[in-house]
C-alpha cells in the first residue's frame, strides 16, 4: 500500500512538473506570437533610413553589471572602442552606448530585448554572457531585424538555427572543447576523470570534450555530475582522492562549470591532496581564479585571449587600456572592445545603417584584422580562425603554455 502511495506520488510530481513546463513554454510562444515583429521591421527600416544627420547610432550592450567592479572589465573595454570609434566618427555620427543590466535573469534578458527591439533607431546589441539568456533573446532580435553579437556565448545552440541576424566574437564550446582534448593528448594524459556541473554549457563542454579525448586515444576512466549547489564535493572527491580511495587510477582531471563551483571544486581537490593536473574551459579565465589563493596553482584554463600575442593590435589595445584605467585588460576587456570595434567595422564597410546590409556584411567578413589577429565570420554567425590558448595559474598569475 506504501509503494503504490509513493508511485502514485511520484507520478503526480511528474505530471506537475511537466504541465508546469509547458505552461511557460506556453506562455513564451505566446509573447513572441502576439507581438508584432513586422511593424518593428518596418519602423527600424524608415527610422534609420531617414535618421537625421545630427543623429547618434544607438547600440545597445546588455550585460550581467550587477557584478562586484573587478570581476571583469567588460564595461571598460566597450567603453574604450567607444572612445575610439567616435573620436574619428562612423558614417560622420557619433555611437550612443545603452547599458542594461540582465542580472543574469532570464526575464530581464527578455524585457531588455523587448525595450531595444521596440526602439527603432536602435541598429545593434552587444548581449549577454550565458546561452540560458542569449538564446531566447535572440529570437527577439532576428525578427526585430536587431543585429546581435555575443561576446561571450559559446554553446554550439546558439547559431544553430542559422538565424540572419545573430552572431558571436567568440568561438564555440566545440573549438574550445576540442583544443583541450588536443592538450591532453599533447600532455600525454591517457587517463582523465571528467566532472561536470548540471547546466546546459557544462554538460555541452564535457561531451565535446570526451568525444573528442577518447578520439585522441585516451580513457575517461570515470564521469560525474554536480549540482550547482554543491557544498564542498566530497561526494565525488571521495573516488579521486589518493587519501580514501586507491582503486581509480588517473592522470589528469577535467571539469567543466561556472566560475564559482570551479574554484570551489579545485580548492577542495587540493585539501584532499589531489595534485595532478586540472584543466577547465575559458569560464576560469578571469581575475577571480588568480585571487582565490594557492590551491589555484597547476590549474590549466583555456583561454580566448593571448595577453603576449606580438600583434601590434593587441599591444596597442592593452597599452591604451592601461592608460586609460591604470590596470590590464582581461580576457571580458578584450570581448567587449573587440564586439563593438567589429560592428563599427561592419556598419562603415556596409556605408548604411540598414540592419539587413549590415548582416550581410558581417556573414561574408573574412580576415578581419582584430586585436585577437584575423579572423573570419561565416554565414551561420560563428566565428573561424580564433586562436585557443592555454594557461597555467602560479602564484597568483598566468603563464600561457605553449606547445609545438
Amino acid at each position: 500500500m506504501q509503494q503504490s502511495r509513493r508511485g502514485f506520488i511520484v507520478i503526480a510530481l511528474i505530471v506537475i512538473i511537466t504541465l508546469t513546463t509547458l505552461a511557460f513554454v506556453l506562455i513564451e510562444r505566446y509573447y513572441y506570437e502576439s507581438t508584432d515583429f513586422e511593424s518593428m521591421q518596418i519602423k527600424r527600416a524608415k527610422q534609420l533610413d531617414s535618421l537625421p544627420k545630427n543623429a547618434k547610432i544607438k547600440i545597445g550592450v546588455t550585460w550581467p553589471f550587477f557584478l562586484d567592479k573587478g570581476d571583469n572589465y567588460f564595461r571598460e573595454g566597450i567603453n574604450l572602442a567607444l572612445k575610439h570609434i567616435n573620436q574619428e566618427k562612423l558614417l560622420e555620427r557619433e555611437i550612443e552606448v545603452i547599458f542594461a543590466d540582465d542580472k543574469w535573469e532570464k526575464e530581464d534578458a527578455l524585457s531588455i530585448a523587448y525595450d531595444f527591439a521596440n526602439d527603432p533607431e536602435v541598429v545593434a546589441v552587444i548581449a549577454h554572457d550565458d546561452s540560458v539568456l542569449a538564446i531566447p533573446a535572440s529570437i527577439i532580435y532576428e525578427y526585430a531585424h536587431v543585429v546581435m553579437v555575443s561576446p561571450a556565448v559559446s554553446d554550439p545552440n546558439f547559431t544553430r538555427v542559422n538565424f540572419d541576424y545573430i552572431f558571436r566574437n567568440t568561438p564555440s564550446d566545440v573549438d574550445i572543447g576540442n583544443r583541450l582534448a588536443s592538450l591532453s593528448a599533447l600532455m600525454n594524459l591517457k587517463k582523465v576523470a571528467v566532472i561536470n556541473a548540471k547546466n546546459s554549457y557544462s554538460r555541452s563542454l564535457a561531451k565535446i570534450y570526451t568525444k573528442e579525448v577518447l578520439n585522441l586515444g585516451s580513457q575517461v576512466i570515470y564521469t560525474a555530475e554536480f549540482n550547482e549547489d554543491e557544498p564542498n564535493f566530497s561526494r565525488i572527491l571521495t573516488h579521486l582522492s589518493p587519501q580514501v580511495n586507491t582503486n581509480i587510477d588517473y592522470d589528469a582531471i577535467f571539469i567543466a562549470s561556472y566560475e564559482e563551483n570551479g574554484m570551489t571544486f579545485i580548492k577542495e581537490a587540493r585539501k584532499q591532496g589531489i595534485y595532478s593536473p586540472i584543466l577547465t574551459g575559458d569560464m576560469l579565465d578571469g581575475n577571480a581564479i588568480l585571487e582565490a589563493g594557492e590551491e589555484m596553482n597547476g590549474a590549466i584554463v583555456a583561454s580566448i585571449y593571448n595577453a603576449q600575442l606580438l600583434n601590434d593590435k593587441t599591444q596597442d589595445f592593452i597599452d591604451q587600456f592601461k592608460k586609460e584605467y591604470k590596470r590590464l585588460p582581461d580576457t571580458w576587456a578584450a570581448q567587449g572592445y573587440d564586439a563593438m570595434m567589429l560592428l563599427a567595422y561592419a556598419i562603415k564597410k556596409t556605408g548604411s545603417l540598414n540592419t539587413r546590409k549590415i548582416s550581410d556584411t558581417l556573414k561574408y567578413t573574412r580576415n578581419y584584422e582584430s586585436i585577437f589577429g584575423k579572423y573570419s565570420l561565416n554565414e551561420r554567425g560563428d566565428i573561424e580562425g580564433r586562436e585557443i590558448y592555454f594557461k597555467m595559474v602560479l602564484s597568483g598569475k598566468f603563464k600561457y603554455l605553449y606547445f609545438e
